[in-house]
């Protein structure tokens, strides 16, 4: 191979590579991470009303998912349902009403965004309803 043949393949490699590297740094995508692990993620998850007999988790996602929540009075079962108030569709803010609850009771909850489950360390998340 002469020195001018290497010198066109580096030419034309550089003229493939340039474009593509340009085009994922301007979408922000990286090749150590998919778009999808980061985007179920809950961000600002918080308990944003609470009362003797009922709770709600709110949380935003950077893209529209489905979301809704896990509870129960036991973190080894946490099989009651709690379904976004806005429906089974998918959004990018969530909120979920818990009711009709006992008063002075700690609850433990398990987040679900997309199909993705969230604790706090390994554990569900509680929330004690007000006496």
């Amino acid at each position: 191979m002469t020195r001018k043949n290497i010198l066109i393949i580096g030419f034309l490699f550089l003229a493939a590579v340039i474009p593509i590297s340009a085009y994922l740094i301007r979408s922000g995508t990286t090749l150590t991470e998919t778009q999808a692990e980061v985007q179920t993620t809950p961000k600002n998850l918080r308990i944003s009303a609470l009362s003797r007999d009922s709770f709600t988790v709110e949380w935003e996602t950077n893209a529209e998912f489905a979301g809704y929540i896990f509870y129960g009075l036991n973190p080894n079962e946490v099989n009651f349902l709690g379904q976004d108030i806005k429906g089974s569709s998918r959004f990018k803010n969530h909120t979920i009403v818990v009711s009709n609850l006992t008063p002075n009771a700690t609850y433990y909850y398990i987040v679900v965004s997309e199909e993705d489950e969230y604790q706090s360390e390994g554990v569900p998340f509680q929330v004690t309803t007000l006496k």
